[in-house]
């Protein structure tokens, strides 16, 4: 198709008379995505008033519960026990927990042998450079 023919097609188009129905639902779609959120909300605020009352009423009963616990049972009190006529023998008392130290060993030290170390001089033909090498 050309464009020539495209605007003819228009032109006839534009020419016949929309069907009523169609009219009608595009004017329904228009005014429904134009509608502001308040208008929408107006349509549902019963199930959304329904809804918070449950919360805020589930809300509260479960804030002003008292925590019911149940309380230990009683302990069981044993009669005393006779004691025998043998008494037990003492306990000595309990001795402390000593850690030993390591002994550190000291090493001997190097000696150094008088007249061991050598030094080399060396002098470079620059008289502000000296190069000495120690040994030992």
């Amino acid at each position: 198709m050309t464009e020539d023919e495209i605007r003819k097609l228009f032109r006839e188009m534009r020419d016949e008379p929309v069907p009523p129905d169609s009219r009608a639902r595009v004017r329904m779609a228009v005014a429904e995505r134009t509608q502001s959120w308040p208008e929408k909300l107006r349509r549902r605020w019963k199930w959304i008033a329904a809804v918070l009352a449950s919360a805020c009423l589930l809300l509260v009963l479960v804030m002003t519960r008292e925590n019911k616990m149940v309380p230990p049972p009683a302990p069981v009190v044993n009669p005393p026990v006779v004691a025998s006529v043998e008494t037990p023998a003492p306990v000595p008392p309990p001795r402390p927990h000593i850690v030993r130290a390591r002994r550190r060993i000291a090493k001997p030290r190097r000696e150094t042998v008088p007249g061991g170390a050598s030094l080399i001089r060396i002098e470079t033909p620059d008289p502000d450079v000296v190069i000495l090498l120690i040994g030992g």
